[in-house]
């Protein structure tokens, strides 16, 4: 009787313990412009440009480099220090 009365404890704390965990869901890209700017990044080929910009129209990257102006309309992030 001990036995099972353990199994059936151990088994709803397993259920308890899955049920607890938090819904964790990706944010949404941000609507506009985002500028990024004064940041190290690091390029997918293996490149590093130091105190470079990226420019970000509606969660999709349309340039990154050393030498982009900020457009007239867009968010800039301030990233000194910072690995991108």
């Amino acid at each position: 009787m001990k036995k099972i009365i353990f199994n059936i404890s151990c088994l709803l704390l397993i259920f308890i313990a899955g049920r607890s965990q938090e819904d964790v869901y990706p944010a949404r890209p941000y609507a506009g412009m985002l500028f990024i700017t004064n940041a190290t990044i690091h390029v997918g080929n293996g490149q590093v440009i130091s105190n470079g910009s990226i420019k970000i129209n509606n969660g999709k990257i349309e340039q990154v480099g050393a030498n982009i102006t900020a457009p007239a309309d867009a968010k800039v992030v301030d990233a000194k220090g910072k690995q991108v």
